[in-house]
């Protein structure tokens, strides 16, 4: 009852200047309200103009408050909230995100996303928020990374100021340190999902580089999926699966990383017709001859039709 699209209207008409930061600063009615955030895209097309109007009392407390908010958890999560429903992904009919069915699908289906109209005012909307970024001295990953990747999608050009202005500010030296971090990765793995010099001149290369410190990192095995999902290269896929194939290097790959990478990157060798046949054979290989016999257990699960291979 709590998610009906006439009850997620009235609690957002009810955002107003008086108590909307209040509620904000309250961390138990912060929580509901980026929660609240998740169920939004389902009525913007019967409910667009109440929205819109309790979407803009709640911008301008963000804007007016930007600095404090920054700062904590809670609140900062109301800031990529607001942020990230401008650029709203269009939710599942049962609004249950599977997750083995994301994994199958392997990146090959894009996400999907609405189209706000210009009533929105989404470009003056980021470049206040890139404005008032640019003020501050409080640095917050999370935040920059949904403002980054928001750009990304709507307006290409200023996604490249913006990344621009974080490299220079914040990754002047990069290394595999910042990569393999808790906070900056949020910041790389969007670098990841689209094209521009730092990500081809830099991740890629220092990623290449270091292969053995990310799949088996509990990090960096994260960034190592994300750069698999968005990778749009058969040349760079071609040098990862060269590296990753080596005996030692294969070993540890199918022991001691997570399971999902190890999924993500057959599904991502089979979409781009990369040794897939070949990494089978030695995933059936391998498992055949470890004492614990479980046979095609992986490629059964992955749905592939591995006695093709065997």
């Amino acid at each position: 009852y709590i998610t009906s699209d006439s009850l997620l209207t009235i609690l957002f008409q009810r955002l107003t200047t008086e108590n909307i930061d209040d509620i904000i600063r309250d961390r138990s009615a912060c929580f509901i309200l980026e929660k609240l955030f998740i169920y939004l895209p389902n009525i913007l097309s019967i409910d667009n103009e109440q929205i819109l109007l309790g979407y803009n009392h709640l911008f301008e407390c963000i804007c007016e408050n930007f600095n404090d908010y920054i700062q904590e958890t809670g609140t900062s999560h109301i800031i990529a909230s607001t942020i990230s429903f401008l650029h709203p992904l269009i939710p599942s009919k049962d609004n249950n995100n599977n997750e083995y069915e994301e994994l199958i699908d392997g990146g090959e289906n894009e996400k999907k996303y609405i189209q706000l109209s210009s009533e929105w005012n989404i470009k003056e909307k980021l470049k206040k928020l890139g404005k008032l970024i640019n003020k501050t001295n409080n640095y917050n990953e999370f935040v920059y990374s949904i403002l980054l990747r928001t750009c990304g999608y709507l307006y290409n050009e200023y996604y490249h100021k913006l990344l621009n202005r974080i490299y220079k500010k914040y990754y002047k030296n990069l290394n595999i340190e910042y990569l393999l971090d808790k906070h900056s990765s949020y910041i790389f793995e969007v670098i990841l999902e689209f094209s521009s010099k730092q990500r081809d001149e830099n991740l890629y290369i220092i990623f290449i580089n270091n292969i053995d410190k990310f799949y088996l990192h509990s990090i960096g095995n994260f960034f190592f999926k994300h750069l698999l999902l968005t990778l749009n290269n058969k040349e760079l896929l071609e040098n990862i699966y060269q590296l990753m194939i080596n005996k030692q290097r294969f070993e540890n790959f199918i022991q001691k990383s997570h399971i999902h990478l190890l999924i993500t990157f057959i599904r991502i060798c089979e979409r781009f017709h990369c040794h897939y046949e070949e990494f089978i054979q030695h995933l059936n290989k391998f498992i055949n001859n470890s004492e614990n016999n479980i046979n095609n257990f992986i490629p059964c699960l992955l749905k592939l039709r591995a006695g093709n291979f065997n």
